[in-house]
């Protein structure tokens, strides 16, 4: 569905994976797997599309991207709004299928030459991203359905400042065309409304693809034990492009540097935002992480910590002070509650840690369950690092079972029929250490090759064997 070559980053030599709604990536330690799963979050980062803005408007010292379509394109429109203030973008099925892979591709491009190093942390004097090439691109197949979930979709966005729109786009459910209105305010300069106008072009065409993009990091139990005081000290940071204070518009547009990695930036802003008073239709499924984890997780409003109710005692308690288990599943938890849209890209590191192994599988069924969706045009996709046996083990079962999933629903840990999955909508690759990938499921068979940790139960059994032997001898 989403086609990701990697070439060069890290040990990670020439590789071609296939994205599918649930993709697992295996492998031994620092065989790269989680730079990989990062790298395609970053590149559809929001900053890596402000990044590629000033590549199409030329403010860049160094332009990589001299000419193309889609440059041309943002140009056109850019020049046309500042000067009629009113641009229709006609037939947006054709707008995505002209443009979409394009975008994809710059902002692989960018993302690999230049935002990486901000995104990672890492001081590009190394030069140690300078060979890596990262291409992306949509299947013709996904493409047609992301057309046809856009056309039947609406479209209301806005850029404020001062409290006053001075950009909408919208399009009403099955029309074909988008609007763009514009206006000028005398003390914001026309570059910044320019930049403005492509930031909102680039949006439309990722948006189309997902309406969430969010990054679970492995460091997602302290960050969100303490993500209160961190977010403190980004206080200068805008959560929120789309409604920028008029102090911070220039701030936004002006700044160049980052103070931590923006993969964790963008967690503790994440759980930042968990705040809100709001529901998603994704509620409905958090009765299976309550499975899980013998409780409840809320924000507790007076002291804005995350806190755990345990059904066992039904008393509050900051989750500080909680199992590790429900530190690491409880920013889920609240995902699934406020924020979860149908339509998210999820990257999720090690989903198994401080899991006890049925606690694993139960929470392999739970993802099993998002993938798939509460309504008919749900389309999320996740991707998760692992580095646990259970998770292939019963991820098998869960493939296995997926064609008389109604007759065979009590078997599964959760009891519901959504906890099996196509293998149609499932990637699995082991990252080796030589710098490659190996595909480890056979879809037609309904068969996962597990093998590398079964290789290691195996010569368990061997020393325990050996060691039997020399004390009885």
């Amino acid at each position: 569905m989403i086609n990701l070559s990697v070439r060069k980053l890290g040990i990670v030599k020439d590789i071609n994976l296939d994205i599918k709604p649930l993709t697992i990536f295996i492998g031994e330690n620092n065989t790269n797997k989680s730079w990989v799963a990062y790298s395609l979050y970053g590149i559809l980062h929001k900053e890596n599309r402000r990044e590629l803005t000033k590549e199409y408007l030329n403010l860049k010292d160094t332009i990589f991207i001299y000419k193309n379509e889609l440059k041309e394109f943002i140009n056109d429109i850019v020049d046309k709004l500042t000067r009629f203030y009113s641009v229709e973008i006609k037939d947006c099925g054709e707008f995505i299928d002209k443009y979409l892979n394009q975008l994809l591709n710059d902002l692989a491009k960018n993302f690999s030459r230049d935002f990486i190093y901000s995104f990672f942390g890492i001081n590009r004097e190394t030069k140690l991203f300078s060979k890596t090439e990262i291409d992306v691109y949509i299947t013709e197949e996904f493409k047609e359905k992301i057309k046809e979930d856009f056309i039947n979709s609406s479209l209301d966005a806005k850029v404020k400042a001062k409290d006053y729109e001075f950009i909408k786009v919208y399009k009403g459910k099955n029309e074909k065309n988008i609007i763009i209105e514009i206006s000028l305010l005398e003390d914001i300069p026309v570059k910044y409304i320019k930049r403005a106008i492509s930031d909102i072009i680039l949006d439309i065409l990722v948006n189309s693809i997902f309406k969430g993009i969010y990054l679970f990091p492995s460091e997602r139990k302290a960050l969100a034990t303490f993500s209160e005081r961190l977010q403190k000290s980004l206080i200068s940071k805008v959560s929120d492009k789309n409604n920028i204070p008029y102090e911070l518009l220039f701030q936004f547009y002006l700044k160049e540097e980052f103070e931590f990695p923006i993969l964790l930036e963008d967690f503790i802003k994440f759980v930042s935002d968990l705040k809100k008073n709001r529901l998603s239709k994704y509620t409905q499924i958090k009765k299976f992480i309550e499975t899980i984890i013998g409780g409840k997780v809320v924000f507790d409003e007076m002291s804005e910590y995350i806190t755990f109710v345990p059904y066992k005692t039904n008393n509050e308690l900051p989750v500080y002070s909680t199992s590790s288990m429900v530190k690491s599943l409880s920013t889920f938890y609240l995902y699934l509650e406020k924020i979860a849209s149908g339509k998210d890209f999820i990257i999720l590191d090690e989903p198994e840690m401080n899991l006890h192994p049925k606690a694993q599988a139960e929470f392999l069924e739970l993802l099993s369950i998002f993938i798939n969706g509460i309504e008919k045009d749900d389309r999320n996709f996740l991707i998760a690092t692992t580095h646990t046996p259970y998770i292939l083990e019963h991820l098998e079962n869960l493939i296995l079972g997926y064609c008389k999933r109604k007759e065979l629903a009590n078997l599964t840990f959760l009891k519901t029929e959504n906890a099996f999955i196509s293998p149609e909508n499932i990637s699995i690759y082991q990252f080796l250490n030589n710098g490659t990938v190996k595909n480890l499921l056979d879809r037609e068979n309904k068969y996962i090759d597990w093998s590398s940790f079964s290789k290691v139960s195996s010569k368990l059994s061997e020393i325990g064997f050996n060691i039997e032997e020399k004390i009885s001898s």
